[in-house]
């Protein structure tokens, strides 16, 4: 007698051979052929019915989703600034006048220490919108602005000598010179200045500093700076003299500082060949008021050749400013 396993297969074999055989017949599989056939229909139709509406669905959502808006190119409202000290006595006024044609497109031109008499030559390196506008004092080394009259309006034009108890001009030096311009497409109203501090009188200087910051404390509009400060920022020390402490003091002015730090003055007195202020920059620009939120970005342009400097190229390297209103 087997048991476990063995006996309920040996089981299971004969109860299978003993069942009776099973009968099928004809109208069964008719049957059951038309009702698969029934079944397949129905699935073809539910699936049918399915991609039809995720089809409209599809269609649907994309009718309602706003058609793409070709962005706006980034230079599209971008104002470029470009200050530049063009060294009146010692470089040739048309070598000046060539590099300024080979420089690009910019907005508003900022230029320091230049002489009365290559006035009209600055004008003719560009195109016939920009309009002039130069200081009064300064003798040989004046301040200009050249800005392109066809995007801007001229609102106003001043000259800063006195700011409260701070003089920004002895009766020997430059005023700092204001042009207020409006944007005619947008409407958009701010202002420049452009300056060539005192080189020689740290004193001097210094108060000319303050003065720029106080009258920048009052300002509504926003405002810009740039020109040659002769703040004597070294590289390696991080710092600025007196009146470059003047003038940042209590956050007034943003300094934008330049993407790399090149040095943007070539100074060789004693004619040996070596820069006697390495790594150090006197061109500066700055921003205050909504300016500050204009995504200000500024670069020190110099190519090859500039230094060392010839005496028919000017010893300062040109400082660019850009701005988004």
């Amino acid at each position: 007698m087997l048991k476990g396993p063995e006996a309920h297969s040996q089981c299971n074999s004969q109860e299978l051979r003993s069942s009776k055989p099973i009968t099928v017949y004809a109208e069964d599989l008719v049957d059951f052929q038309s009702m698969m056939q029934i079944l397949l229909i129905l699935m073809l139709l539910v699936i049918a019915g399915c991609d039809h509406s995720a089809g409209t669905a599809l269609s649907d959502s994309r009718q309602c989703q706003p058609s793409p808006v070709p962005a706006r190119p980034e230079t599209a409202d971008t104002i470029r600034i470009l200050a530049w000290n063009v060294e009146s006595g010692g470089a040739d006024a048309e070598v000046i006048f060539s590099q300024m044609r080979q420089m690009g497109t910019y907005d508003v031109w900022a230029l320091s220490e230049v002489s009365p008499r290559a006035l009209g030559t600055y004008a003719d390196a560009l195109v016939a919108s920009f309009q002039s506008e130069e200081s009064t004092p300064g003798r040989a080394d004046r301040l200009r602005f050249l800005f392109n009259r066809e995007r801007f309006e001229l609102i106003g034009v001043e000259e800063l000598n006195q700011e409260g108890r701070f003089r920004l001009n002895d009766g020997n030096h430059r005023s700092p010179l204001v042009i207020q311009l409006l944007e005619r497409e947008t409407k958009t109203t701010f202002q420049i200045t452009v300056n060539h501090l005192a080189r020689r009188r740290a004193e001097l200087r210094e108060e000319q500093a303050s003065g720029l910051r106080e009258w920048a404390r009052r300002q509504t509009i926003p405002s810009i700076a740039n020109g040659d400060f002769n703040f004597d920022y070294s590289f390696e020390t991080q710092s600025g003299n007196d009146a470059f402490t003047a003038m940042v003091r209590d956050g007034v002015w943003l300094w934008v500082k330049p993407q790399e730090s090149i040095d943007t003055n070539w100074s060789d007195s004693n004619n040996d060949g070596i820069d006697n202020y390495p790594d150090s920059m006197l061109g500066f620009a700055f921003a205050a008021g909504p300016a500050r939120d204009w995504s200000p970005m500024c670069r020190v342009i110099q190519r090859d050749g500039d230094f060392p400097h010839n005496e028919a190229t000017s010893d300062y390297s040109p400082t660019e400013l850009t701005l988004r209103p």
